[in-house]
């Protein structure tokens, strides 16, 4: 015959068992819920890996299609810089100009000087102005490359390659006055471009570039 004091014993001991178990489960739930959670999220990060992948992929064969597509092409940067030397003695000015040009494509160009107006690639004209402030043009004058023997007929320019060509003139009055160089592109390269442009095989594609210039 029990008595009250082992039933509460025996009652304890279940309750006990109970908790025990309680732990175990949740334990279980906890584990299991937490590798889950690992596998779903390495899971998503292999397939951003892969994707990424992908589209590593689709860019790079996206650039070697543009490449076949678009062919190698030359593109000339021409920049102009001058200096002004007063010539005290003579009354006048010396004009120092620089023109420097780098092919900033991706093919070789060849620049063409032997033939008229080219040959005088270079040119300087005083501008004035009347009431209204609208320019007026003098008559312009034509400059060859500044060289101490012969003359400059081509200039060929490789891909990256940088060249600077010197003028200079004397002028007799001071203000101000444009410069203006243009020079053709010879070749293969320019027959295509005319093409394309015109609709024709003839005709010129020149580059130019000017700049206002103040001699005092």
């Amino acid at each position: 015959m029990s008595t009250p004091s082992g039933r509460r014993l025996d009652d304890l001991k279940n309750w006990a068992e109970i908790i025990q178990i309680m732990v175990v489960v949740l334990a279980i739930l906890i584990g299991g819920s937490w590798t889950l959670y690992r596998f779903i999220s390495l899971n998503e990060i292999g397939k951003a890996r892969t994707e990424l992948e992908k589209e590593k992929a689709d860019l790079e064969k996206t650039r070697k299609e543009s490449n076949l597509v678009d062919p190698p092409r030359a593109v000339l940067d021409v920049d102009l810089s001058a200096d002004t030397m007063e010539m005290k003695e003579d009354l006048a000015y010396f004009i120092a100009i620089t023109v420097t040009m780098k092919n900033k494509g991706t093919r070789q160009t060849v620049l063409d000087f032997s033939t008229d107006p080219f040959s005088t690639p270079l040119s300087i004209t005083q501008v004035t102005f009347n009431d209204e402030g609208i320019p007026v043009w003098g008559t312009p004058s034509s400059l060859k490359i500044a060289v101490r023997h012969g003359e400059v007929d081509n200039v060929s320019l490789s891909p990256g390659e940088t060249i600077s060509l010197p003028f200079g003139i004397k002028v007799r009055n001071p203000g101000i006055y444009f410069l203006e160089f243009m020079v053709p592109q010879k070749g293969k390269e320019s027959e295509e471009h005319i093409q394309a442009v015109n609709g024709k095989s003839s005709g010129i594609i020149a580059w130019v570039k000017g700049i206002f210039i103040n001699v005092n």
